[in-house]
């Protein structure tokens, strides 16, 4: 298993697993805030694609092949408590695994080269 930055080639591969991430959590929890029909592909690649442009935000893979397993997205966001000394935090916007790749410390893996990064 390879573990590294997301490609720009691979971006279309990670939305469609970003939108899998969405209706898992859409199915497991039946919250208001994931009360959607069907998810657009195409406004979920722009999303991405934008994402990755901005050098405060990272995707990392986890690869077999040619084929990715799972992702983490994360960001280096400004620290939303006015009282903190701290003013910048990282925040993980979207991580998923293929549901046969579970249980495997592949998420801990990807974890760990985004708290890396942030």
């Amino acid at each position: 298993m390879e573990y590294r930055e997301v490609r720009l080639d691979e971006l279309e591969e990670i939305a469609e697993l970003h939108n899998q991430l969405a209706y898992t959590i859409q199915e497991e929890t039946k919250d208001i805030y994931w009360d959607f029909e069907q998810l657009s592909r195409e406004e979920t690649y722009n999303y991405i694609l934008n994402f990755a442009k901005h050098e405060h935000c990272k995707i990392y893979v986890a690869c077999e092949g040619k084929n990715i397993m799972g992702f983490i997205m994360g960001e280096i966001v400004q620290c939303h408590l006015p009282v903190s000394g701290v003013k910048q935090v990282g925040y993980i916007s979207g991580a998923y695994v293929l549901e046969t790749y579970r249980h495997q410390g592949i998420m801990r893996l990807l974890e760990s080269n985004m708290v890396s990064f942030f």
